[in-house]
């Protein structure tokens, strides 16, 4: 819910939003529109076109900044942006499964797909909803890995929602705690105690 407040795919019943500096609840549509194209989000879900190359659904990704049915599939994209694309499957090591199928992916190939197709969007900051919530441990830890060192190379903000204390305490420099629809924890991660903060987290999950 909060990510999706963050841009107003939920509007809030009270309150304000701001990002990237701007007053998102104040926005029209069209300047909204514009500060989406700069947010990256990785959800639960890859949401993803099943049918279609890794390839051609990370081209989808340039939709942030480019229209038109050259951004529908590989073949029709231009070079560059085909070569960008490529570049981004790359840094998530998946350029040698390019053309293939995303159906015929594992999970974990599908949620590095969608984070390719993230980047292709060229973010100013990254939302992800428990990037790793559909894959097995091992997977989820590779993933939550590649994420944080990809933001880190491109020196971005990243907020992560996740309810897997482990994860919190490994791939944060900050953690805020939610209760009530306030914020109820805000610490550094290098300052935080992990018995009181399984303490708040059980509480407020057990409100």
């Amino acid at each position: 819910t909060l990510l999706r407040c963050l841009v107003r795919l939920v509007e809030p019943s009270s309150g304000r939003v701001r990002l990237l500096g701007r007053e998102m609840t104040a926005l029209p549509p069209r300047a909204l529109r514009q500060v989406r194209a700069e947010v990256g989000i990785v959800w639960q879900r890859h949401n993803l076109v099943p049918r279609l190359s890794a390839l051609s659904n990370v081209i989808h990704g340039a939709q942030a900044r480019m229209s038109g049915p050259r951004m529908w599939v590989q073949s029709l994209a231009p070079a560059t942006v085909r070569e960008e694309a490529m570049s981004c499957l790359d840094r998530v090591g998946l350029a040698d499964r390019a053309l293939a199928r995303v159906d015929s992916l594992s999970g974990g190939q599908q949620q590095r797909v969608a984070i390719a197709r993230m980047l292709m969007q060229r973010p100013a900051v990254i939302l992800a909803d428990e990037p790793d919530a559909s894959l097995d441990p091992q997977t989820g830890e590779e993933v939550m890995s590649l994420l944080l060192n990809l933001v880190r190379q491109e020196g971005l903000s990243l907020l992560v929602i996740s309810h897997r204390l482990e994860h919190a305490l490994r791939y944060s420099d900050r953690i805020l705690g939610l209760a009530n629809g306030r914020i109820a924890l805000d610490t550094a991660t290098g300052r935080a105690n992990p018995a009181s903060l399984r303490q708040f987290f059980d509480q407020a999950e057990a409100a």
